[in-house]
């Protein structure tokens, strides 16, 4: 129970950064449902993704989000 408190609480801490690592693995796979623009939704899911993994990475690393 307790190890389920603390991921809640690091989850409600790092929630934006979350969100972000989420819209971009959506973008990615939206992608493949447009054939015209597909190329563009999944680039810019792919770096949403990159991003959002890496300012979480630095905000846990440095205990306390921006």
């Amino acid at each position: 129970m307790l190890l389920k408190t603390g991921l809640r609480q690091q989850m409600k801490k790092h929630k934006e950064d979350l969100l972000v690592i989420v819209g971009g693995a959506a973008l990615f796979l939206f992608g493949f449902l447009d054939p015209g623009l597909g190329w563009l939704f999944q680039a810019s899911g792919v770096l949403l993704f990159v991003w959002g993994c890496a300012t979480l990475y630095v905000n846990v690393k440095s205990g306390e989000p921006q």
